[in-house]
Parts: structure tokens; C-alpha cells; sequence
């Protein structure tokens, strides 16, 4: 769950329990009831949020772990090694279409990726430092 996300959930969570401990002196039942409804709606759309947050970080897991799987049988790693981009990702849509038969990921989200793991070449280019791949896609595919 992204940190900002997790923390303004908290903080709801945080105001709820306060919302549902207040003292109503004077108030009907009614209203102590209306109230108890709405802190349970709250409650339910606090978890209903959680739900859907953990589902999504599930699915983040679950692609990371696939180019996680790309990295290792595809690519070598090392000092002195660089590959261009796009070049990688020319062979992760194959890898992936053979290895896991879902939708490709984008070629956003495969650079997202690679730049959390390695460092774009300081000139600013399109290739990345560390890593190659462990054997040269055809030219016909370059």
C-alpha cells in the first residue's frame, strides 16, 4: 500500500474512533443511533478502501516478480554492461507472451521498472548501465 494512501486511511480510522466516542449529552436515542449507522458506514468504507489497496499491491507484487523472472533468465548483470531500453523491452514482450501469457505490460511501466533497479547512462540516452542481454536479439528485431 503507498505510504500516503496507508497514512490518510490511518488518519480517517483515527478520526472515526474519535467521531464514535463523543459524548451526545441532551441528544434523542435517534440521533445516537444515526450516529452508530454513519460510524459504521465509515468503518465499512475504511475497510472496503484497505480491501482495495491490498489488492492492488498483490498485483504489483505479482509484476515485479514477473520482470523479476525476465531479469534472471534473459539478462546478465555486471559492471561495464549497458543495454538500450527499448531493446530490453523488445525482449520482455516476447519473454513475457511465451513465460506468462497475460497482457504485456507497458513499455512505462517496463522503464519504471528498470530505473528502480538500474542507473540510465548519465548522458541522459536511453540505454541502462548493469545490465545486457544474455544473448543479442536478431537484428531483424532491433
Amino acid at each position: 500500500m503507498k505510504a500516503e494512501k496507508k497514512n490518510r486511511i490511518t488518519e480517517l480510522e483515527v478520526r472515526v474512533n474519535k467521531f464514535n466516542c463523543m459524548q451526545l449529552p441532551g441528544q434523542p436515542m435517534a440521533c445516537h443511533m444515526g450516529t452508530h449507522k454513519l460510524v459504521n458506514d465509515l468503518w465499512r468504507l475504511i475497510k472496503e478502501e484497505k480491501d482495495r489497496e491490498d489488492a492492488n499491491e498483490k498485483v504489483r507484487q505479482e509484476k515485479a516478480a514477473k520482470f523479476s523472472g525476465f531479469i534472471d533468465e534473459c539478462c546478465v548483470l555486471g559492471p561495464g554492461l549497458r543495454e538500450k531500453g527499448v531493446v530490453l523491452y523488445f525482449r520482455f514482450e516476447a519473454w513475457h507472451q511465451n513465460n506468462v501469457g497475460e497482457k504485456i505490460p507497458s513499455l512505462f511501466w517496463f522503464s519504471n521498472q528498470l530505473e528502480k533497479k538500474f542507473s540510465r547512462d548519465p548522458d541522459g540516452s536511453s540505454f541502462f548501465s548493469g545490465i545486457a542481454l544474455s544473448s543479442p536479439l536478431p537484428e531483424s528485431d532491433r
